[in-house]
């Protein structure tokens, strides 16, 4: 009787301090969009506005379900410490993506009426922002371009050569997402002669490039299935219906599928990220088609972009597994792979 009351005691004192421990980050970024100025939380190692010459890396950190952008800017200080050297390289940007779900279950510091939100997950760039009450039809992608393209062409940090966005989770799903359909890489990026690279860490899903699917028990064989849940194929799990980001842009399934063979993709995860019983991880009908953990997601998933794009796929983005690590950012992040990945010290061709 005693251990059950440490156990409920520890679970509702863990409860208490995660909600407790959850703030909006301090720094606001002013994001333009249709003629207005749209507040948006932050965390970040430099002054963008005065900028740094000695910048030549971009950490562009994005957190998890938990929507600890604080802890995702400690974690790249951490691997900025790791791995050594001079730190005042490496430009460290934690975006706080706020949901009217998190805002609603958790007592947040700040008032949410001044500060960009989307009324459902971000995760997979909705446009369902709202700003001061009204509706704002702002996808988060479209704020992560600008950040991004303000950093690359503002003239404020003139050695930025390297750009490195990552995610864990629900993070790793939008990093995946992101590089899956952006404008920045192109349109920006490349004119600017920086390389951007992506970090893919332990996401529930992944974005898949045909109506395809895994066939257990055929060591690797995808096929279109027969009856198919509702919406399997959707964006986010697929190419269908995809958002008003991509319309806006015109970012066609075809789009999608020409570019991402190009993007340079690290996908980590931990070799005990096994439990298909985890709370935050996705269960259903389409998730569920992909593998029923991460790990076998991760597997499958691997197998599934040769079977896609052919073993050249290799040539740009690599699967490592990191020994002894969970669900657990920081334990990605601070791995040796991660370190060298996110640092710029390899680049994902080296791995």
């Amino acid at each position: 009787m005693r251990g059950r009351a440490v156990i409920l005691f520890w679970f509702v004192s863990w409860i208490s301090l995660s909600q407790a421990a959850f703030e909006i980050v301090e720094k606001r970024y002013p994001i333009r969009w249709e003629g207005a100025v749209l507040q948006f939380p932050f965390a970040g190692s430099h002054d963008l506005s005065a900028g740094a010459e000695s910048v030549e890396n971009l950490i562009f950190a994005i957190h998890s379900s938990s929507y600890n952008a604080a802890d995702y800017y400690d974690n790249a200080l951490a691997v900025v410490k790791k791995a050594g050297g001079n730190a005042d390289r490496h430009l460290i940007i934690a975006p706080h993506f706020l949901s009217a779900e998190i805002l609603r279950e958790r007592a947040a510091s700040g008032s949410p009426a001044d500060l960009l939100y989307w009324k459902v997950r971000p995760f997979w760039g909705t446009s369902q922002g709202v700003y001061n009450g009204r509706d704002v039809r702002i996808s988060s992608f479209d704020v992560i371009d600008q950040i991004l393209g303000d950093i690359a062409c503002g003239g404020k940090f003139p050695s930025l050569r390297t750009g490195v966005i990552l995610g864990r989770s629900a993070g790793g799903q939008m990093v995946g997402r992101y590089a899956a359909g952006n404008e920045f890489e192109l349109a920006v990026a490349r004119e600017k002669d920086i390389e951007v690279q992506y970090l893919v860490m332990a996401p529930s899903s992944y974005v898949y490039f045909t109506p395809e699917r895994y066939v257990e028990g055929t060591g690797g064989r995808f096929s279109v299935l027969e009856n198919p849940p509702k919406g399997f194929n959707d964006w986010g799990y697929g190419l269908e219906n995809l958002y008003s980001y991509h319309r806006r842009h015109e970012i066609t399934p075809e789009r999608i599928r020409q570019r991402y063979p190009m993007r340079r993709v690290l996908y980590l995860v931990g070799e005990n990220d096994c439990n298909p019983d985890d709370s935050s991880l996705a269960r259903g009908p389409a998730a569920m088609l992909q593998g029923r953990h991460r790990l076998v997601r991760w597997r499958i998933y691997r197998t599934y972009l040769e079977h896609v794009f052919g073993v050249e796929i290799g040539e740009k983005q690599r699967f490592l597994m990191v020994r002894g690590a969970g669900h657990w950012g920081r334990a990605l992040m601070t791995s040796p792979a991660g370190v060298a990945f996110i640092t710029g010290q390899r680049a994902v061709s080296a791995f």
